[in-house]
């Protein structure tokens, strides 16, 4: 059900991790169309326009995939309703040598979802993550609206995940990216397989398939 009631809701992420530490101060550097936090053990670099994180180096580790499909986003819903922020208005919240909160504010113009976005991004000495904060706000004289879903997407490095992890029983290991592109054709056949085996076939011109193979053979694992 649709409430025009106004309505204000706040959601907190935890992007990275804490880790306590001595560390250099927090600083923001200003590229005009982007703005950059860091603090000696992480570099986190947003777009202005639409607040999408389009790198995070943790230790001179790239955590995001930078690709133009990649990065760190928010979206609502799906199909004729899918929606991302964008048209953001930035500002500086706080910035000290002990922390930097920034600001990208999407205000309604007459998107399917009438409420007033505004996210914030926080970074803090000595914390290896980014704090993210979003404020969702449907002020009292904006038409009725609703919003089935609202999430936090974060499109990770190629071969930056190990592990596949279900439950105790279904945790394979993770394809190599450059698996995953040469076969491009390959499809689920069905759930996950016990013993660490995804079950997949891949279909040629003629229609034919292959047997299943365990992707556990393929992994490379790195470590940060």
């Amino acid at each position: 059900m649709k409430d025009s009631r106004p309505v204000s809701l706040a959601i907190a992420f935890i992007v990275g991790w804490a880790w306590p530490a001595c560390a250099q101060d927090v600083s923001l550097t200003d590229q005009g169309a982007t703005v950059t936090l860091a603090n000696g053990y992480l570099t986190a670099t947003i777009t202005k326009s639409n607040a999408k994180v389009t790198s995070l180096i943790y230790q001179g580790h790239q955590m995001v995939n930078t690709s133009s499909n990649g990065y760190i986003y928010f979206s609502m819903d799906g199909g004729a309703g899918y929606e991302q922020p964008s048209g953001c208005i930035y500002s500086v919240t706080t910035l000290t040598a002990d922390m930097a909160d920034i600001s990208l504010r999407r205000v309604w113009s007459g998107t399917p979802h009438a409420f007033d976005i505004e996210i914030h991004y926080v970074l803090r000495r000595g914390d290896s993550g980014v704090y993210a904060y979003v404020l969702l706000d449907h002020p009292a004289g904006y038409p009725a609206t609703g919003v089935s879903e609202w999430r936090m997407v974060w499109k990770l490095a190629s071969d930056l995940v190990e592990k596949i992890y279900v439950d105790g029983l279904r945790k394979p290991a993770s394809a190599p990216a450059s698996t995953i592109r040469s076969t491009s054709t390959a499809r689920t056949t069905g759930i996950w397989a016990h013993g660490g085996t995804r079950a997949t076939s891949t279909t040629s011109a003629r229609g034919s398939s292959s047997a299943a193979t365990s992707f556990s053979t393929m992994v490379r694992r790195r470590t940060i």
